[in-house]
């Protein structure tokens, strides 16, 4: 019997060894790292999802069965980290650091694994340069676990192995809903083709991985409330696919278009550039390890596969912060394809060379709040110094999110407890510690692709009845159509005529409900006149369930009200535009005066889709209000007209006041 080589096993165990202390030495550099500036930066839009929901698990609600939101996996972690280190954000952003430190230190073993050597090393600084906010690294995360889930079950299976990748399945599986439903309908096709084709392993071998998802997948139902809950959550999650498709996708950058590339900052350029390189590279790369004959590992027939699979969250929704999430297995499929296939190496070398120079000065100079990289610290100056939020970001979004959370911690104090923040702006639910009533944590214009859920989540929301509602109507990805008020206009109407406009801080609208004395201008007790040049009429118009009386005006228009007492009060309407176009080319001018005496002169600019109508009426006994209302439409469409909501008169309020007590500038 031959004598075993001892040489080469003890060159493999320290080979091993080496193996681990590099990933180890990769880990606590990589936490360094991104513990150096995790307290830097903040999100308006996104960041209070998971942070919100978390902080509704702590008041006995859960994902999916209480409120509208991601799979529960990434709540619990936040909640983890919460219940550890309390309910303010640095808890789960240390522990989101720890966490993408061993992400990094697994994209270096996953690089190892397809036989890269130094060169392992560079798609961890690439990820280290551009990592994304520390709530959207799940999906990365969770590609990277379905890439060695994948290759073990390319290869023959061991019992340990299989549970090994079952129970990191779990995580994919609770967090990511497409890539757990990739891997339940993979895995299992994987293990039954090793076991009849390959003839590798028993049946229950290949299949424990399987059995582990299926089981988790099983609690999980049971834990969000069941299975009707569950079909509920598929049914809402299939709804906003599709209209992620059809309403929220961005146009394909057309880089072969010369006005386009004139009217594009170069930084944009260059990341527009890198959209379709990563295709091309994942389009190549995929021929390459499925259909050549070059010598080919599982790992890397893994990592291509997930490289595709990553690739298709930038073709449901173009962008360049979606590219971001699916490059850590592209970055090693092309670091292996130029070591493998390029005959010309030197060219290829220097070409990648200026690309990873792009990368370098990208994110750390001109456009580090994208990549949320280290660069960001040079950008944010100011501290926002709040018990529950304490962050460093760029002094102007420190001076309105002062004023934001000053001013709703005003009204907390008067008795608000309930507050929606449309479309997509929990964070403020979560620093005020005001509840979300509703069911949908957000709602963003494109999300539903039908006219019945849509009219679903709008009751929902206006049933609910909450204290405060803030609105940023801005228009999303720059586009006018993607403004909140094109989606959900009869949310737009609820507000008007069962709130009223309190504050307004930059782009954002604070209303809030209409309690106290309330009076119709238009009521039998009043004179009221109604002169018009053009169509108009008055009517009641069905809003969030509820007839309102409107003026339905498609052309000029004076109302003239006679008011027997008027002592200290708020006036307040809403008028909105609709129309079958997508922009809506309308200008309006309104006047509003009292006994002969002009109030306010109001302008609704060109594109506006409503425009809230504000005044504080004299302390007076008798007197005539008259609104004359002039609208200039600089195109033809029948169908257009302006909804001028029943106007109130309620008891005047004290105007909001702000307490600037968080902002702290360096």
């Amino acid at each position: 019997m031959p004598e075993p080589d001892r040489n080469k096993t003890w060159k493999q165990i320290i080979s091993g060894k080496n193996k681990c202390v590099c990933f180890v030495i990769i880990y606590i550099l990589s936490a360094i790292y991104f513990l150096s500036y995790y307290q830097h930066e903040m999100n308006f839009w996104d960041e209070g999802v998971p942070l919100n929901g978390s902080l509704r698990m702590f008041n006995g609600e859960r994902a999916i069965r209480d409120f509208f939101s991601y799979p529960p996996g990434r709540y619990i972690v936040f909640y983890m980290a919460m219940a550890i280190g309390g309910k303010q954000v640095l808890a789960p952003r240390i522990a989101m650091a720890l966490l993408t430190a061993l992400f990094a230190a697994l994209i270096w073993l996953a690089a190892r694994n397809v036989g890269l050597k130094y060169s392992a090393l560079i798609p961890v600084v690439l990820y280290l340069l551009m990592p994304m906010y520390y709530f959207y690294r799940f999906f990365s995360f969770c590609v990277l676990i379905s890439v060695f889930i994948i290759e073990a079950h390319i290869r023959p299976l061991t019992h340990r192995k299989a549970i090994t990748m079952g129970l990191l399945g779990v995580f994919v599986i609770w967090t990511r809903l497409e890539l757990g439903l990739f891997l339940l309908i993979t895995i299992p096709c994987l293990g039954i083709y090793n076991r009849y084709v390959k003839k590798t392993g028993s049946l229950f071998l290949n299949m424990e991985a399987s059995l582990i998802l299926i089981f988790a997948q099983i609690v999980e139902i049971d834990y969000v409330g069941g299975l009707v809950s569950w079909i509920r959550y598929l049914r809402n999650y299939q709804t906003v696919v599709e209209g992620g498709i059809k309403h929220m996708s961005i146009p394909w950058p057309p880089l072969w278009s010369i006005d386009y590339l004139r009217s594009l900052d170069p930084s944009f350029i260059f990341q527009d550039f890198l959209i379709y390189l990563t295709a091309a590279i994942i389009l190549i790369g995929c021929g390459v390890v499925f259909f050549s004959s070059i010598e080919r590992t599982s790992h890397i027939q893994a990592v291509a596969a997930m490289s595709f699979i990553s690739y298709g969250l930038v073709v449901w929704r173009t962008g360049y912060g979606n590219l971001l999430r699916s490059i850590p297995p592209v970055s090693i499929l092309a670091i292996w394809l130029i070591i493998r296939c390029a005959r010309y190496k030197l060219i290829v070398f220097s070409l990648s060379l200026l690309l990873m120079f792009g990368i370098v000065m990208d994110s750390l100079w001109i456009n580090p709040v994208t990549y949320q990289s280290i660069g960001i610290v040079r950008l944010t100056t100011s501290s926002f110094l709040h018990p529950r939020f304490a962050v460093r970001v760029h002094p102007d979004d420190c001076r309105l999110l002062s004023e934001l959370v000053s001013t709703l911690e005003v009204l907390k104090q008067r008795g608000y407890q309930s507050l929606v923040a449309l479309p997509f702006h929990p964070l403020f639910n979560y620093i005020t510690g005001l509840t979300n009533p509703t069911y949908f944590e957000w709602l963003l214009p494109g999300m539903f692709n039908s006219s019945g859920d849509c009219h679903r989540a709008i009751l929902n929301v206006t049933e609910c009845k909450p204290d405060i509602v803030i609105l940023n109507d801005e228009a999303f990805d720059g586009l006018y159509e993607r403004r909140f008020s094109n989606q959900f206009p009869e949310l737009i109407l609820w507000m008007g005529r069962d709130y009223y406009l309190w504050q307004k801080i930059s782009n954002f609208d604070i209303y809030l409900r209409k309690q106290g004395m309330i009076t119709d201008l238009l009521d039998e007790n009043n004179c009221d006149q109604f002169y018009s040049e053009g169509k108009n009429r008055i009517e009641n118009v069905t809003i969030a369930g509820k007839e309102t009386n409107t003026l339905i005006q498609s052309g000029n228009a004076r109302l003239s009200v006679n008011c027997q007492s008027l002592r200290n009060q708020h006036f307040y309407s809403m008028i909105f535009v609709q129309s079958k176009n997508t922009l809506h080319n309308v200008s309006c001018h309104l006047e509003i005066s009292m006994d002969g005496i002009q109030l306010r002169d109001i302008d609704l600019p060109l594109k506006e889709r409503y425009f809230n109508v504000n005044a504080y009426l004299p302390d007076t006994g008798h007197t005539l209000c008259q609104l004359d209302l002039t609208t200039v439409w600089s195109d033809e469409d029948e169908n257009r007209h302006l909804v001028w909501l029943h106007p109130t008169c309620m008891e005047a309020t004290i105007p909001g006041f702000v307490v600037d007590r968080y902002c702290h500038r360096f």
